[in-house]
């Protein structure tokens, strides 16, 4: 109960058998995840950052602090894009340059 022993393993995907990080945030709540996300860009362990914002602006406040490096993947999911907002922005992922 509670969790287990799971992990995302990396086999087969570059042939390091640390596991991989999943990370998820909402919001602001990204801050919490940066100091990790710098650690797993100067390692080779593989991160996946999913992280979901209300709107571009909120996006576009703190894109700047994400990590640069192949490393570190990471999905953005806007969730109240603006009518006017363009459509493509409701998702965005890549690495760590997701703009």
């Amino acid at each position: 109960f509670g969790g287990g022993g799971w992990s995302l393993s990396e086999e087969g995907g570059g042939g390091s058998s640390e596991a991989a990080l999943l990370l998820i945030a909402g919001g602001t709540g990204i801050t919490g995840w940066l100091p990790g996300l710098e650690v797993c860009g100067s390692t080779s362990r593989q991160c996946h950052l999913v992280w979901c914002v209300q709107n571009q602006a909120d996006y576009l406040a703190l894109a700047g602090r994400l990590p640069q490096d192949d490393a570190v993947q990471v999905s953005v999911y806007i969730t109240r894009a603006t009518p006017a907002a363009d459509e493509s922005c409701s998702h965005i992922t890549g690495g760590g340059d997701s703009a």
